[in-house]
């Protein structure tokens, strides 16, 4: 009885931290197709928590390259972007944006970024589905768009990521 009643607790405790959809997601490089062609970013413009606009052409103008991360502010999330915002500085060529795809609007947004500690890093408010639609962002979906607007990376987030931002 002892078993069933952590086993339900476990369960129970996965559903809340809101990343049931993907705790185990798949480590594949979803940038290419078939033919392995070089893809090009489309231009974008999304608000941040602080009802900001951020343009990617913008970014690119002033940035060697800009990374975006897919956050549902999780915990899983929430030690991904502790990584990254360790590592920040050591790339200061390079725009790091984490992108909130789960919320309905700024305000909510702003209250998540809040809530878990993130204050200092610039969070884009995707509640219109542009980023995720076009980059197929799920939870820690992981983008680098360099100078050339070319996608160079888009896979889960994994360490991987700082070996292709040092060899920008």
């Amino acid at each position: 009885m002892h078993s069933i009643k952590h086993i339900l607790f476990i369960s129970i405790a996965l559903l809340l931290s809101a990343c049931v959809e993907d705790l185990a997601p798949e480590s594949k490089d979803i940038r290419s197709n078939e033919d392995f062609e070089i893809i090009i970013s489309e231009n974008f413009n999304l608000l941040t928590t602080e009802e900001v606009s951020i343009e990617l052409e913008d970014e690119l103008a002033n940035y060697d390259a800009v990374v975006l991360y897919f956050t549902m502010w999780c915990t899983t999330c929430s030690g991904h972007m502790d990584e990254i915002n360790y590592k920040m500085d050591s790339y200061p060529n390079i725009q790091f944006l984490m992108v909130d795809f789960i919320s309905a609007n700024i305000s909510q947004s702003k209250n998540y970024q809040r809530d878990n500690g993130y204050n200092q890093m610039t969070t884009l408010v995707d509640n219109n589905d542009i980023l995720q639609n076009m980059f197929d962002g799920k939870m820690a979906s992981t983008v680098i768009i360099n100078k050339q607007k070319e996608i160079i990376f888009n896979e889960v987030y994994k360490s991987r990521l700082y070996n292709v931002l040092d060899n920008l």
